[in-house]
């Protein structure tokens, strides 16, 4: 404490070489010292009249709201963070309306509020049979959606009351092993399907059924079809005759056989049109020297015929020239080359072949004139051409 210029009274008691001194203080206090040393001791333990106390200090009472700020406390008052009580003062601005946005599932009602009143979110109607849920196998925003096998958890038979003990007494629907006499509706005597058979229904079936031996039918009976190439006493449909038709192309020509097929040939099929190689050949022979240039040798065709292969043969290695031309009967001795300019030609060789027949005009008909013509040679004393052709 600090006393500044304090009025205090002094009680003296004792001899003066050790006085007895008693101090009263203003606030109440007494300072009692015997001895010489009471003016320094009797204040040092003494704190000042202004001082101030750690929050640790106080441990209990109540603090005056005035000593916790500056200013004026008050019910509308509040403590700022700089020490001061201070006056909470209003905003400014105005609300004029006030909405509410949902999700689609929920419906509001009462929106906006312009003035006063409830905004209310109700569940909309959604169509039968929908969960609310997350996307199917994702996670994601819920929605109404319909209910699949991936939202219902496997449950075990014996999480189920008296499921396991129940089933154990009903007959399994693979291959049931019934006893006793179970009953089933029996069906109308046209069914014809996989439902079960009561002996009402096969008594009035069989009333009705032809017998095994030597049956007499009537109207469009009907019977399973073999397979083809069957070869059993099984009833023979009209299907399986019809597919004992031959599939296989009539041949043109072959060995003479019996044959072994149990199949027959189709009353409209055809045989391929047999095609037949014939050959129309000319031989120039000069004896021992080479054959005169520009000498000739003419065939009447006997039929019609196509050209389709040229081969030209000398006797020795050379060269060799030969063009080919052709005539009606009636135009003849005018003739025209057909082979144009793929002539049958060796050139320092023996033999040569062309079944390409580039430019030619192969047609022949029966009664023309074939003429060759040996238009250069040197070296071969024999030249041959053959002219292959094909006969319808």
């Amino acid at each position: 404490m600090n006393y500044q210029n304090p009025i205090i009274t002094l009680r003296i008691k004792g001899d003066v070489s050790s006085p007895q001194v008693t101090v009263l203080l203003p606030d109440g206090h007494t300072i009692i010292r015997s001895g010489n040393s009471v003016e320094t001791a009797a204040w040092s333990s003494k704190a000042d009249t202004v001082h101030a106390h750690a929050g640790s200090d106080i441990t209990s009472g109540t603090i005056a709201a005035a000593r916790l700020g500056t200013g004026t406390p008050g019910s509308g008052n509040f403590l700022r963070g700089d020490g001061s009580w201070q006056t909470v003062s209003g905003g400014s601005g105005t609300v004029t309306s006030v909405g509410l946005s949902l999700p689609a599932e929920i419906t509001v009602s009462n929106s906006p509020v312009t003035t006063s009143g409830t905004l209310t979110g109700a569940w909309a109607n959604q169509t039968t049979n929908k969960v609310f849920a997350a996307p199917n196998g994702s996670t994601g925003t819920p929605t109404f959606r319909a209910l699949v096998a991936a939202d219902i958890p496997t449950i075990a038979q014996s999480q189920v009351t008296n499921l396991t003990s129940d089933l154990a007494l009903k007959a399994a629907l693979a291959s049931p092993a019934l006893t006793g006499s179970p009953t089933a509706p029996t069906q109308s005597a046209s069914d014809n399907s996989t439902k079960i058979a009561t002996t009402a229904y096969a008594d009035a079936a069989v009333g009705s059924k032809a017998s095994s031996a030597s049956p007499t039918l009537t109207g469009t009976p009907v019977a399973p079809t073999a397979a083809v190439d069957t070869n059993t006493t099984q009833i023979a449909t009209t299907a399986f005759v019809l597919a004992q038709a031959a599939a296989a192309t009539p041949i043109v020509a072959g060995t003479g056989a019996v044959g072994t097929s149990t199949r027959y040939a189709r009353g409209d099929h055809v045989h391929p049109a047999q095609v037949i190689r014939k050959t129309i050949a000319c031989t120039f022979d000069g004896g021992n020297g080479t054959p005169a240039v520009g000498s000739k040798c003419r065939v009447v065709a006997p039929e019609a015929c196509t050209i389709v292969k040229s081969t030209i043969l000398a006797d020795a290695s050379g060269s060799a020239v030969v063009d080919v031309l052709k005539s009606t009967y009636s135009g003849f001795p005018t003739t025209a080359s057909i082979a144009a300019s793929a002539k049958p030609t060796i050139s320092s060789a023996q033999k040569a072949q062309d079944s390409t027949l580039t430019g030619w005009t192969t047609a022949v008909s029966a009664g023309d004139v074939v003429e060759f013509n040996l238009d250069s040679v040197t070296t071969c004393k024999q030249v041959q051409v053959f002219l292959e052709v094909t006969v319808p």
